[in-house]
Formats: structure tokens, sequence, C-alpha cells
């Protein structure tokens, strides 16, 4: 995708508009991570004036095509009231299906609802645990640090280092 090129300087000057530019071109073909992408962009500012009702359209946009990370994103947006109401139980809804789309971020995200009990949620340790422990297979640092929180050392799976 040209637009991670700019927006990432590989072979290239890193060019945010640029970068832009090019995720709203993808964005307006339909591709899910461009729109998830552009959404980012909106979010932080980079490239284009920072907008977070923007960024929640783009995220909205792929999120309803199956963008996992879009899901995350939203769930981010919802639990922080940035350009949507605060609103925890949605946060949820959204983290809970990035989580089922294999987002490792999401499957923190469920784990920590799950754990405290946010946003009407019913605490769950088993359930904490179960999303946990997909996060950190996914890479996510903040579940893997969850499970060596939780999980007694010698249940830790393989890839999770046992010093």
């Amino acid at each position: 995708m040209l637009g991670s090129l700019y927006a990432n300087g590989y072979g290239v000057t890193t060019d945010y508009k640029v970068a832009a530019e090019y995720y709203k071109i993808g964005a307006d073909l339909g591709d899910d991570t461009a729109m998830n992408a552009i959404g980012d962009m909106y979010y932080w500012g980079y490239g284009v004036n920072l907008d977070y009702k923007e960024s929640v359209r783009y995220y909205e946009m792929a999120a309803d095509l199956g963008n996992g990370q879009a899901m995350y994103n939203l769930g981010w947006a919802y639990e922080r009231g940035e350009g949507v109401k605060e609103d925890n139980s949605i946060a949820f809804e959204y983290f809970l299906a990035g989580a089922q789309a294999g987002s490792a971020n999401s499957q923190y995200e469920a784990g920590h609802f799950y754990e405290v009990g946010i946003g009407g949620v019913t605490p769950d340790i088993e359930e904490a645990k179960y999303w946990y422990l997909l996060g950190a297979e996914g890479g996510d640092e903040r579940a893997i640090e969850a499970v060596m929180r939780l999980i007694p050392r010698d249940e830790w799976p393989d890839f999770i280092e046992k010093k």
C-alpha cells in the first residue's frame, strides 16, 4: 500500500500528507486497512488536521468490513470519549468484536474488562484469562503481563519465557 510507504518512509521520504492522500484513495476504493490507517491519521493529526470524529467515521467503515484493529480503535474512542460520547459498554462491545476478529490488542482489552468488570460486564476471571492468553499469543505485551500475573508460572504457555 503506497500510503504506508510514505507514512513509514520505506524507500521514500516520510510524508504524512502524501500518505493520507493515498490512504484516502484506498479507503474510497473499499480497502478496510486503508480506512483504518486514514482513521489513525485523523486520530493523531498526521498529514491531516486532528479530528477525532473523522477518525471514528473511518474506523466505523473499516470495522463494518471486519477489521479487528478498527474495532479496537473504536473501543478506545468510546472508552475515552474521543470523537464519540464516552460509553464503556459500547467500548466493550467493540473490544469483544475486535477480540473475536483476532486483534491481540482487543483480546487484552476484553480480558481487562472481564477481569475488572468495566462497562456493565460481570467480572469473570476465567473469561479474562481466556482473552489474555489469546492476546499474549498474539504478542500483546499487556496481555503477556496479565497472564504472568494471573496464571501460575508452571501453567504458562510455551510462548511465554519462564525466567
